[in-house]
């Protein structure tokens, strides 16, 4: 059976969750698909258009809806979308953006060894 190993990520929150529970974010490998472009004639803002990229890469996630003041918040629901996306606390969209950017747009560092 051939394809892409680690063809998805998994970002862990630990430093969000009750003790006890797990929440996570499993997105697609950034560097093995097609950058994901939303489509920018769309009348939304450039913020809007990044949410909703980002919440593309997103196949599976168990995060709290921040928003809501139930004392058990429900886990926001899937599919992934840009305006769920946007409920996240910004440490965890940082997280999967900081992931996409890795891929997308590595940085080269300089060769510094000697021969």
């Amino acid at each position: 059976m051939g394809g892409y190993r680690d063809r998805t990520v998994r970002l862990t929150f630990d430093e969000y969750a009750e003790p006890g529970d797990e929440l996570f974010i499993v997105m697609k490998n950034p560097k093995l698909v097609p950058l994901i472009e939303p489509d920018e004639n769309s009348g939304k803002s450039q913020l809007q258009l990044s949410f909703e990229r980002l919440a593309g890469y997103i196949l599976d996630w168990r995060i709290y809806d921040p928003a809501s003041n139930d004392e058990d918040q429900p886990l926001l629901p899937l599919p992934a979308t840009g305006e769920l996306f946007a409920k996240l606390p910004s440490g965890i969209q940082t997280a999967v953006a900081d992931e996409v950017n890795k891929a997308t747009n590595p940085m080269r560092t300089p060769d510094t060894t000697q021969s």
